[in-house]
């Protein structure tokens, strides 16, 4: 796990009780001081304004030292959302976190480009975490 709060975006993919296991540790990491409705916002990637969710992502923190933003459902996104994540890994606000959590990548055939030119600079610029349960056969 590669908890650098340097990294101005995060995507957490998997079992949705790891993810929030996941989460919780990256915000605790973020906001040791805790959340409040300054330091951490919540959207909904499916039923939320992509606009308001970059806008959040790439204006300073105002009110706090670091503000954490979590978009959860990602698998249930626009590919607008993914096209316009591009440029909030592109430039970095040290001063905000955008989380992205869901249970996996947009299987929308429509979806795919954007979702593949977003990785692309993820890989380079943001963590992404796959969390998978780990299984295991009780009879060996």
């Amino acid at each position: 796990m590669n908890n650098d709060p340097n990294k101005s975006v995060v995507v957490l993919l998997g079992e949705p009780t790891l993810v929030q296991q996941k989460l919780n540790i990256w915000t605790d990491t973020l906001l040791p001081n805790g959340k409040n409705n300054t330091n951490y916002v919540v959207f909904d990637a499916a039923e939320d304004d992509i606009d308001s969710m970059i806008t959040e992502a790439m204006t300073v923190s105002m009110f706090s030292a670091k503000k954490v933003i979590v978009i959860r459902g990602v698998e249930r996104s626009d590919k607008q959302l993914f096209v316009r994540m591009v440029d909030v890994v592109n430039t970095p606000n040290s001063s905000v976190t955008t989380i992205l959590v869901g249970t996996g990548w947009p299987n929308k055939a429509g979806d795919k480009k954007s979702v593949s030119a977003f990785q692309r600079v993820a890989k380079k610029k943001a963590v992404i975490e796959k969390i998978i349960a780990k299984r295991f056969n009780a009879n060996q």
